[in-house]
């Protein structure tokens, strides 16, 4: 949370994707017994699972004789609540710096024969050991229960700790309950597991902190490592994590959960800075249904580059009204409206960051002739098809008389003799002209009995045309094996790029997984594609080891492969090629050569000529002294520059290659490695004095506003140097023509004295401009400055202007622009800055015979600015 604050800063927690310990307190290390496996849920103490970035702790407690231990299952543990107060303290208090901004929050959630004093002690408890002397961190209150990340860390600083439960009673430290989703039972299969999960994370979010429990049980041994199972379900992006809030399991470090919730945190931190707006929805259709005054919209969905989490319509541009994502590309809208009037419908696709799409805009009517007051035909259903394990289909043939169908799924057992005896599980209506309709919430895998009949716009139905939809059947054949694993090691990047040819699944889609074990550590990672590159480092030994598992949890034999990243032939610094040394200043020179393969940094030598024996230094010779200097350089722009040489000196300069294990390769061999006395040029004109230097003080705000207009050079300028009182300050040139300004904090009512000098890249100094002043003028008034007087130009000698004006009111300095007039239109002169109190200011380089327009604006101490006055002449 500390790293990721700049992107998750506009998220509250119940949006944020939070791995949790399940029993938290029920640790290997803390338990023991032959019931070792029923009664521990993590395998090491709160410290470790913090540490391993658990931020929730799912906590169960029990009053024993012995005092208040959690527990699990009637069970307990030696762990108690001052051990966990301790534990946060202590990861708190080691480089607290990089884990400010980290929230733990204590997930209060069973207690077994507790009283009120219990409840009481354990509260107290708390509030002392997050508050008191020995304390690294405080408690933050339920009033931060609705703020964002960052507008937590603004209001309560060093406050990271939240307590959650109901049964403290109300306290302004405790959170409210935080409720938790199980499945109810403790051995579910896979396959219920996942009915479950997908069920429970279908909306975009719920309004409070929630948990997700993913655990289950073995009648053999109790809770079981889920990590092959969450590896798969909770892939970053995927509903089921996107959707979640507080993710509980068991045995958390076996997985990828940690991982992949700080990339969802980072896709939905994404999303809530996101300003792109969603597309427009499109419109289908709508039916009109005269008895019922109903109208059924039908449109297809917003898209975005992240999601579309619903959609706000209007009717008339009244009361905006919200319609939640259906998660199906059509959405359907059912409206009441009146018989016999237009109404115009606006709908909008809304975004996670609340963006707003441009409107759909639709007009409807329901002036609608009715369709006829027979009874409709319905057509027989022709055909359905199982889509997915929530997923199905049905399609029929054309009706008669048909306004609309409504469509419906029945469970197996809930038609009897062609009609239904039960309410149906799932309904919708469907347009007279659709040819059918697909269903992508059904509750389980099971066969369901699918559903249409016709109804025309008096409200009559047709018959019930029914037929079954076959159950999804998991498969049990595993996915083929992947083939050819195969990698080679970049030691500078010091990354390993490993490609295969993929497994094929059965039934539906396939994941491969990848273990990567060296000598102390093993990852597991999931991937997608054909290739996949991991960092890793040098001179180690490792097994590769691929498999694929399909959606159904079956897995293929794996295929492993043995390898190293020790230095080999292959990882030799090649020959550096394409040097080139020149001389460009009197004391400085430059080097540039060509990249080669297998370089992790180059040395750089630079030497004096009496080092190489060599009769005509203009050539590659023997070093027979060592370097003047020497430099290891890793940079991209393979270009080094020697400073501070001595002026009309030459030099020798040599590049080696090194490799990322240390080897060197040979040095530059070419016919330019000699760096001449001087440059074919050496610029000794000084730039020319900066014009027009201007300080203006405000007493609002204390500040020294300093001006001045670029200088010239026959080269060009590299900087100014500007001394205001005792600080010296570097001012970097403008690349194009302008004024220089520079703010500067000053106390009131004492004398300042600005000077301010060029310099070019050869270090030549223009002469220096000094102004003199105090810092006692009063501000300006807070209105823009107003004049009554025309400008005046006159030409001057020595290619100048001179431009005069009356005083201009309420102005702290005035802006002044002049513009040369050609065939093909104004080019911009440099500005001119000068103290309100003028009334007059010299304009240089104005050329003979041509024509100019000048532009003068009054600026106060507020920043506002007058009316712009032109002239030309």
């Amino acid at each position: 949370m500390t790293d990721l604050s700049h992107i998750i800063a506009p998220l509250k927690l119940n949006i944020m994707s939070l791995p949790s310990t399940h029993n938290a307190g029920m640790d290997k290390k803390a338990t023991s017994g032959i019931e070792e496996g029923w009664i521990a849920c993590q395998n090491d103490t709160f410290l470790f699972q913090l540490s391993n970035g658990i931020r929730v702790f799912d906590i169960r407690l029990k009053h024993a004789i012995e005092g208040i231990f959690f527990s699990h299952n009637g069970w307990t543990s030696t762990r108690t609540i001052s051990k966990l107060i301790a534990d946060c303290n202590h990861f708190f208090n080691v480089d607290y710096a990089s884990k400010k901004n980290e929230i733990i929050i204590l997930n209060f959630h069973d207690f077994e024969k507790f009283t009120e004093q219990d409840y009481s002690e354990v509260f107290l408890q708390l509030i002392n050991g997050f508050s008191g002397k020995n304390s690294a961190v405080k408690i933050l209150p339920r009033a931060a229960s609705d703020l964002t990340h960052a507008q937590i860390l603004t209001d309560y600083p060093g406050c990271n700790i939240i307590i959650a439960g109901h049964q403290f009673g109300i306290h302004t430290e405790c959170w409210n309950n935080i409720p938790h989703y199980w499945i109810g039972q403790d051995v579910p299969s896979l396959a219920e597991l996942d009915i479950f999960i997908d069920r429970h994370t279908k909306p975009t979010h719920k309004n409070d902190l929630w948990s997700l429990q993913v655990v289950k049980y073995s009648n053999t041994y109790g809770p079981e490592n889920l990590a092959g199972y969450i590896n798969i379900k909770f892939q970053p992006y995927q509903n089921t994590i996107i959707n979640s809030n507080i993710i509980n399991v068991d045995f958390f470090e076996k997985s990828l959960l940690v991982d992949y919730c700080i990339q969802a945190n980072i896709y939905k931190g994404e999303r809530a800075l996101d300003k792109i707006p969603p597309t427009t929805p499109v419109f289908r259709h709508a039916n009109w249904i005269r008895p019922w005054h109903t109208c059924f919209v039908s449109f297809e969905e917003s898209t975005d580059n992240f999601t579309v989490t619903h959609h706000i319509y209007t009717i008339d541009d009244g009361e905006e009204q919200r319609l939640e994502n259906q998660h199906s590309a059509v959405q359907n809208l059912e409206l009441n409206l009146a018989p016999d009037t237009l109404y115009t419908l606006k709908v909008y696709g809304v975004d996670f960051a609340g963006n707003y799409s441009p409107p759909l805009t639709q007009t409807l009517t329901t002036f609608d002739e009715p369709t006829d007051d027979k009874k409709p035909l319905t057509p027989l259903i022709t055909a359905t098809q199982r889509i997915g394990k929530f997923g199905c289909a049905m399609y029929w043939g054309e009706g008669q008389t048909v306004d609309c169908y409504e469509a419906y799924i029945y469970g197996e057992g809930d038609i009897d003799e062609g009609k239904p005896i039960r309410e149906p599980l799932l309904s919708k209506f469907v347009s007279r002209w659709a040819g059918g309709t697909m269903f992508e919430n059904l509750p389980d895998y099971n066969a369901y009995q699918m559903a249409v009949r016709a109804v025309n716009s008096y409200g009559t139905y047709g018959d019930y045309s029914i037929r079954r939809v076959e159950p999804y059947k998991p498969s049990t054949r595993p996915p083929t094996a992947p083939s050819e694993l195969k990698y080679v090691y970049d030691s500078v990047g010091q990354t390993l790029h490993i490609t295969y040819i993929k497994g094929d699944a059965k039934v539906g889609t396939v994941f491969h997984t990848l273990i990567i074990e060296t000598n102390s550590e093993q990852w597991q990672e999931i991937i997608y594609k054909e290739s996949f590159t991991f960092p890793l480092g040098l001179s180690i030994d490792f097994k590769l080891t691929l498999y694929c598992t399909d959606q159904d949890y079956n897995h293929s034999t794996s295929i492993s492969l043995t390898g190293n990243t020790r230095e080999s032939g292959n990882d030799s610094p090649e020959f550096i090629t394409d040097q080139f040394v020149t001389r460009d200043t009197l004391t400085s020179g430059y080097t540039t050569w060509s990249g080669a393969r297998n370089i992790a940094q180059y040395k750089i030598h630079l030497y004096d000529i009496s080092a190489i024996e060599d009769e005509k230094n203009t050539k590659e010779g023997t070093i027979i002294a060592p370097p003047i200097r020497e430099v290891l350089y890793s940079g991209s722009e393979l270009c080094y520059t020697f400073n501070d040489l001595t002026s009309l000196k030459p030099y020798h300069v040599f590049v080696w290659g090194i490799n990322a294990y240390g080897t060197e390769g040979h040095r530059s061999f070419t016919n330019n490695t000699f760096m001449h006395a001087s440059p074919y040029y050496a610029d000794q004109e000084k730039p020319t004095p900066p014009l027009h230097l201007t300080a203006s003080y405000s007493t609002m705000n204390g500040n020294l506003l300093v001006f001045f207009n670029l200088s010239s050079d026959n080269n060009k300028v590299d900087h100014y140097i500007v001394t205001i009182n005792d600080s010296v300050i570097k001012k970097n040139a403008s690349p194009i023509l302008g004024f220089h300004s520079i703010t500067h904090p000053l106390q009131r009512n004492i004398p300042y004295t600005v000077s301010v000098y060029a310099v070019d890249p050869d270090n030549n100094r223009s002469s220096v401009v000094s102004i003199h002043g105090t810092t006692s003028d009063e501000d300006t008034q807070d209105s823009p400055p107003t004049d009554s007087y025309v400008l005046q130009a006159k030409r001057t000698e020595n290619n100048t202007a001179q431009l005069t004006w009356g005083y201009i009111h309420n102005a702290r300095y005035l802006c002044i622009t002049y513009y040369l007039i050609t065939e093909n239109g104004e080019i911009a002169q440099p500005l001119v800055h000068t103290a309100g109190k003028s009334i007059g200011v010299n304009l240089h380089n104005i050329q003979p015979d041509k024509k100019y327009k000048v532009a003068v604006i009054g600026v106060n101490s507020y920043g506002n600015t007058g009316t712009l006055k032109f002239i030309e002449f």
